[in-house]
């Protein structure tokens, strides 16, 4: 990977993808360490995603020092990442039957709607995000659970008017 001839847009997308691999590893300084690296230059979407992800880690490590569920969290997404959703899920229910912090588990949550969404069980991805609005509406998460309610209802359940309500409800 040779990134001194590379753009900028394609360096933070490679240093990003290493944070990713160190994440997957259970190495979290080093994947805060890359993404640190992003973060110097917010202008596209690798940032955006970078930031996400530091967020996530910081979350996760305040509520669990030792990691544990954020290890889990990263075997569930390396294993979504490779396609591998029966095994993602079976990650997610060991955080959501051996933790019972409240971040971890709204995280659980919104994960795992997500990852319906990619198996296209879009019906039971929708239920998710709608309890996941409904019950923990201060979330970091409930608005994305609200955009992504929306984008299900508009693109994939044929519901246009709930879609618009739930567009119109991020607004306000």
């Amino acid at each position: 990977l040779n990134l001194h001839s590379a753009g900028t847009d394609e360096k933070n997308k490679a240093i990003y993808k290493l944070a990713k691999v160190n994440l997957y590893q259970g190495k979290f300084d080093e994947a805060r360490k890359f993404i640190s690296k992003v973060l110097t230059n917010l202008k596209d979407n690798s940032a955006n995603d970078a930031l996400e992800l530091s967020l996530f880690i910081k979350n996760m490590l305040e509520e669990d020092t030792l990691g544990i569920a954020l290890n889990f969290f990263s075997k569930a997404d390396l294993f979504a990442y490779q396609g591998n959703y029966d095994s993602a899920f079976y990650w997610l229910s060991k955080i959501e039957n051996q933790f019972a912090g409240s971040d971890s588990y709204q995280f659980m949550i919104y994960k795992k709607a997500g990852y319906l969404q990619h198996v296209k069980k879009y019906a039971e991805a929708d239920s998710i995000y709608n309890y996941l609005a409904t019950y923990y509406p201060k979330s970091v998460k409930a608005d994305n659970a609200l955009f992504e309610r929306a984008l299900i209802n508009q693109r994939y359940l044929d519901q246009p008017k709930t879609a618009m309500h739930l567009y119109m409800t991020l607004m306000k």
